[in-house]
């Protein structure tokens, strides 16, 4: 059974080669990995540092300017709806990193889509995932003033997000899908 890494903000002293732009997730990461996928993998940079050290590099978006980018990044890109498309029959326990950083809370079905990713993962593999806490104080105190609002742009509670996670829900989701425990940094 595969390992699910669940993250909250958190530092860590372990960098990749030359620091890079996910720190936060850099620390739930096997140490040289082979092969890691991103999921959501936007413009290709976040595992850039991995890809220069020789980890085969593979990203997933739905957005194909991203994806023109991602591609000079990257050693394979996918234009993929993770809730509806097949993934590609070369993948299957293909990665030992399967990472999905601040993608679940923009999926409606993200149960059924971690279930998805498992077969993707090498046997030692672990699936790594940045999700935002709505249970953080910041977040409690704006509900107890009043001041919940739906930013655009980043943010725990932006526009886009269609679900919203405590660490309990967190676990909950994880075990559902068929992980073990998530191990949180």
């Amino acid at each position: 059974m595969s390992l699910a890494l669940a993250l909250s903000a958190g530092q860590t002293t372990e960098l990749p080669p030359g620091g890079g732009e996910r720190w936060d997730v850099y620390a739930a990461l096997p140490r040289d990995p082979r092969a890691i996928l991103d999921v959501g993998c936007g413009e290709g940079g976040a595992f850039a540092p991995y890809r220069a050290d020789g980890t085969y590099l593979a990203g997933i978006d739905f957005d194909p300017a991203l994806l023109a980018v991602a591609g000079t990044r990257m050693d394979e890109t996918q234009a993929l709806d993770l809730e509806r498309d097949a993934f590609p029959a070369a993948w299957m326990g293909a990665f030992d990193v399967v990472a999905c950083c601040d993608v679940l809370e923009h999926l409606r079905d993200p149960w059924t889509v971690l279930a998805r990713l498992r077969p993707l993962l090498a046997p030692d593999g672990v699936l790594v995932a940045s999700i935002p806490n709505i249970r953080q104080w910041r977040q409690l105190a704006k509900l107890v003033l009043g001041r919940w609002e739906y930013p655009e742009g980043m943010g725990t509670d932006q526009r886009d997000h269609v679900r919203f996670f405590t660490r309990r829900t967190i676990d909950l989701m994880f075990a559902e899908a068929g992980y073990a425990a998530p191990r949180y940094y």
